[in-house]
């Protein structure tokens, strides 16, 4: 028995290992869609959005409104290509956008 379970400690070490290292993939491929993100779309889009994260194969933009999230839609195939080519590989197949977050709280109507 000591040893069936010193074998599934083993197991576990190295699933935790290739876990760390998925982990820092996925991290260091969203470091560089970040790093050439106003490359790949522009100062000016680059100002109202943000990518935060790469899901699935697909890139998560931050938008600051509808109009910028039609804007990201409208330029899907360029960012899609723009980024897979500073990452060097063809990672990305999907661009999605959602609400930026980090908003100021509105203020509370006033009590009557």
């Amino acid at each position: 028995m000591q040893d069936f379970d010193g074998k599934l400690k083993s197991i576990s070490k190295i699933l935790d290992k290739v876990g760390a290292e998925i982990q820092l993939d996925r991290m260091n491929e969203l470091s560089a869609a970040v790093s050439s993100w106003e490359q790949v779309v522009g100062p000016k889009v680059a100002a109202h959005t943000k990518p935060v994260m790469i899901e699935d194969r697909a890139l998560i933009v931050e938008v600051e409104g509808a109009a910028w999230a039609q804007e990201i839609a409208f330029r899907k195939k360029a960012v899609i290509d723009g980024v897979n080519n500073s990452l060097g590989r063809s990672l990305l197949k999907e661009v999605r956008t959602r609400p930026k977050t980090g908003k100021k709280p509105q203020r509370p109507d006033k009590p009557r």
